[in-house]
């Protein structure tokens, strides 16, 4: 499964909102309710917390009756809300089986799932974008292009604002490159800075 790992601050992640706000292609899928969902084109306020993104181009979301389900409906109208008749293990996000049209951003400044031991207001926590991408191209036909082309773009876009550094994703893993956005990028340097003083300071 294709992953995209980023530091980001809570500054940086209303630069991602923003940013997915202006994408024409790209809706955010939130809770409407109990058991209920709805699409929108921006929201007004990135907390930390898994999110759910359904790209549009990719084509109409299914609606599973029941576990299993080999021919789900489609979602008559995602914009004005609907009620699932049944979720995946994780309940605070809907549950589309293996649609290659859903991708995943997964928002933890301070720690989270990716870092269970490292919880604290001062953390500097690992996020990350997640797409299924072809993993299933032999069962369901894999990705529509266009849903290739825009992970294309969500890369080249982190590219032209993030800086690439060596981190550890899951904690105990081996170094992998993060790229750090602008806020996170200034957090690491200052730390930087502090332990370099700390550890030559003048006698």
């Amino acid at each position: 499964m294709p992953r995209l790992y980023v530091y980001a601050t809570q500054d940086d992640g209303d630069l991602i909102r923003e940013w997915l706000n202006t994408e024409p292609d790209i809706a955010w899928i939130v809770s409407d309710g109990a058991s209920r969902w709805k699409a929108l084109d921006s929201i007004v306020q990135l907390d930390p917390g898994a999110y759910t993104l359904w790209h549009v181009a990719s084509g109409p979301l299914p609606l599973f009756r029941t576990i299993g389900d080999d021919r789900p409906e489609q979602i008559p109208d995602p914009w004005s809300g609907w009620t699932a008749s049944v979720s995946g293990a994780d309940h605070t996000k809907p549950w589309f089986g293996s649609h290659p049209g859903i991708l995943e951003f997964d928002f933890f400044p301070g720690g989270g799932p990716l870092e269970p031991e490292r919880t604290s207001p001062s953390y500097l926590g690992v996020s990350a974008f997640g797409w299924i991408g072809d993993r299933f191209r032999s069962v369901e036909g894999g990705a529509h292009p266009a849903t290739k082309r825009w992970w294309a773009r969500l890369r080249r876009w982190v590219d032209s604002v993030a800086v690439k550094v060596i981190g550890a994703v899951p904690v105990n893993s081996p170094p992998e490159t993060i790229m750090a956005l602008p806020n996170a990028f200034r957090s690491i340097e200052q730390a930087a800075v502090r332990r370099y003083q700390s550890r030559y300071r003048p006698a």
